[in-house]
C-alpha cells in the first residue's frame, strides 16, 4: 500500500485558514478546480467522494454537475442518501 502524501498549500498562499487546505485536499482528490469552499455545495463532489470511497454506490451519470437550482442541489444530496443507504451508512 503506499504511503499516504501530505498536500498543503503553495508557500506563497497567504489563506492558511481551514477552508483553504479542504479546498486543496478535494481538488487533490477528486482533480478538481475549486477556488473556494462555497463551490462545494452543491452536492456534486460529496457523490464524487462517495463513489470514490465506495465504488458504484452513486450513479455518477445522474449527478447533476452544472447546478443551477437549490432542486439541483437536492437531486444530488437525494443521491448521495440514497448512496449511504445502499451502504448502510448512517447517521
Amino acid at each position: 500500500m503506499a504511503s499516504p502524501v501530505l498536500v498543503t498549500p503553495e508557500s506563497n498562499s497567504k489563506d492558511k485558514s481551514s477552508r483553504h487546505y479542504l479546498v486543496v485536499w478535494i481538488n487533490n482528490l477528486l482533480k478538481t478546480q475549486f477556488k473556494d469552499v462555497r463551490q462545494m455545495g452543491s452536492g456534486a463532489c460529496h457523490c464524487q467522494m462517495m463513489d470514490l470511497v465506495v465504488p458504484g454506490s452513486v450513479d455518477m451519470t445522474q449527478v447533476k454537475f452544472d447546478v443551477q437550482s437549490d432542486d439541483d442541489c437536492m437531486h444530488n444530496f437525494g443521491l448521495l442518501c440514497k448512496a449511504f443507504d445502499k451502504s448502510s451508512i448512517t447517521k
